[in-house]
This record gives structure tokens, C-alpha cells and sequence, in this order.
């Protein structure tokens, strides 16, 4: 069985994984480090496989968008989820979305709070302050767990093989993402399985050690303390930031690195911050709806 996976780095470590298992052949292709004329030039290719597995995609990836696919190979074509969730790491932000180059940093996210206190001139010890219950609960940072559950579970209704309720469940017993859109070993163990049935393999034994887990060569952000209380999860461990490779940044150190990248970037970000980008990146988890606070009522 020839078997090409498409989506974004979660499918290196599912076609790793369906390497191991067995398969004859199994291609990934990245489509975020594609330019156009190589999505055009391995479009053809597609045809030469039994199974189509990829995320999905929209029209800015042109011949590789899931409607133009569909369209030629619908036999073919398994869909799966882009796994993500907000709601341990409510604080991170993508650096590319203010402008930074990705080459710029050793990370590919940021603090919100940390780019809120550099650009509002606040001193080093006042954002280290902010890292706090009564501030994550000003922020609204215990609704992302809902919010981003809610779109994962709308966006499931697109998807062929299906994995929200595990993944819920999976979080609520350990760590289930590293950063918002990179998911651990044991998730994506565990969808590669349930993959593997969805398109009839049978044996489904997949040892958790029989691949390199990529993503773990990219940034690991713990899961801060606050939320692993608020939301009453089983594991605690201290506030950390990890480069990957084994760097690891206390807060202190994480809040002296961002702000040294934020004044070695001060000529972009003024052109591409504002009063209200900054308010939105910072509040972008505002309440809808009426649940949280409580954490007995955030311990008064």
C-alpha cells in the first residue's frame, strides 16, 4: 500500500509512525515549506497512490487545497484533523503574526504578556508580576480551554477520522501539547491508531519508541502552573521554556530574552504594533459567555 500524508509538521511524526507500522511506502509532504511550483510539480505524483491521507487545506496552496483534490482523487482522500489547543498554553503568540522573521528567534512563539510589557514600557519585575491568577483571570485566560475545545469540535465536522473527545480526555490525564499546534508523542501515537483503522490496517500495535518524535527538536513550553490548578490537572511542574535540544529558560530568563528581541526589533514592530493590535493579541480569549472564574473563586 502507497500512502502520502499532507498537512503541516504533525504529519512528520504520523508518516514516521506509519513507516514503522509497516507501510510499503509513505511519503510526507510539508506544505508550509513548499513554494508554488513545487506544489505543482509533486501534484501529478498524487495519482500513483493508493491513499491520500492530509489535513485541510485551503486554496493558498493551489493544486494541494483539499476542494482541488477532492476533485481529482475524492476515492482517495482521508481526512484528518490539523490537531491544536489553546487552553495550556493560552499565552503564547506566533512571532510571525508582529512581523519578526522566524530566523530572528529560537523560538517561533512569544509571550502575549511579555510583548504587552515591553511595548507599554513596563519594567522587567512588573511583567514577571502579571504571570499571576488575579492577571490570567483579567486576561481571560482560563476561557481558552472551552473556546479552542469548541473550534476543534466544529472543525471536526470537516474531518473523515475524528479525535476530539480523546484528546480532551488525554489532556485532562497528562500533557498533551508541547505548544498549541504540537501535539506530544502519545497524541499523535494515539491518531496515527485510530488512522490506521479508519483505512483498514489491521495491526494496530505501535510501540511509542519506534519513531524519533519530532517535534521535540522545537520549543516545549511547560504548562503554567496557574492553569494546571485552575483547570485541576494531575501534573505540576515549574514555569519553564524550552528551546528544545535541552536550553531551558526560567521566567526571569524568558522575560530578559523576549524583551532583548523585542528592542533588537523595535524598528519592525513599530511599524507593524499598535495601541489596538497589542489589546487584541492580549485579549483575544475575551469572554462570550458566562463560566469561569471559580478556582474557589480565584482563592479570593
Amino acid at each position: 500500500m502507497k500512502i502520502v500524508v499532507i498537512g503541516n509538521c504533525q504529519v512528520n511524526v504520523i508518516t514516521a509512525l506509519l513507516n514503522s507500522y509497516g507501510v510499503d511506502i509513505c511519503q510526507c509532504l510539508l506544505v508550509h515549506l513548499m513554494n508554488s511550483e513545487q506544489i505543482k510539480a509533486v501534484f501529478p505524483q498524487l495519482a500513483s497512490f493508493d491513499i491520500i491521507i492530509t489535513q485541510p487545506l485551503g486554496d493558498k496552496y493551489n493544486e494541494l487545497a483539499t476542494s482541488h483534490m477532492k476533485e481529482i482523487y475524492s476515492d482517495k482522500i482521508v481526512l484528518i484533523h490539523n490537531l491544536y489547543f489553546d487552553g495550556l498554553h493560552p499565552d503564547y503568540y506566533s512571532v510571525q503574526k508582529i512581523g519578526i522573521p522566524y530566523a530572528e528567534t529560537d523560538f517561533g512563539g512569544l509571550s502575549r504578556i511579555m510583548l504587552y510589557s515591553w511595548f507599554y514600557g513596563k519594567t522587567k519585575d512588573d511583567c514577571r508580576q502579571m504571570f499571576s491568577l488575579r492577571w490570567f483571570s483579567k486576561l481571560d485566560y482560563f476561557f481558552a480551554w472551552e473556546k479552542s475545545f469548541n473550534e476543534l469540535k466544529r472543525r471536526e465536522s470537516y474531518v473523515d477520522v475524528s479525535f476530539c473527545q480523546e484528546v480532551e480526555e488525554y489532556t485532562r490525564e497528562r500533557p498533551s501539547f508541547f505548544i498549541f499546534n504540537h501535539p506530544t508523542n502519545y497524541i499523535l501515537l494515539e491518531y496515527t491508531k485510530k488512522i490506521c483503522r479508519y483505512i483498514g490496517l489491521k495491526r494496530l500495535f505501535l510501540p511509542s519508541d519506534c519513531y524519533a518524535d519530532l517535534l521535540l527538536r522545537w520549543e516545549i513550553w511547560s504548562v503554567d502552573p496557574i492553569i494546571a490548578e485552575y483547570h485541576q490537572l494531575p501534573y505540576l511542574s515549574e514555569r519553564h521554556f524550552n528551546f528544545g535540544g535541552g536550553r531551558f529558560l526560567s521566567l526571569e530568563q524568558m522575560i530578559d530574552h523576549e524583551y532583548a528581541l523585542f528592542e533588537k526589533n523595535k524598528d519592525v514592530l513599530s511599524n507593524n504594533l499598535s495601541d489596538q493590535k497589542v489589546g487584541a493579541i492580549l485579549n483575544c480569549w475575551k469572554a462570550q459567555s458566562d463560566s469561569p472564574p471559580a478556582y474557589s473563586e480565584l482563592k479570593k
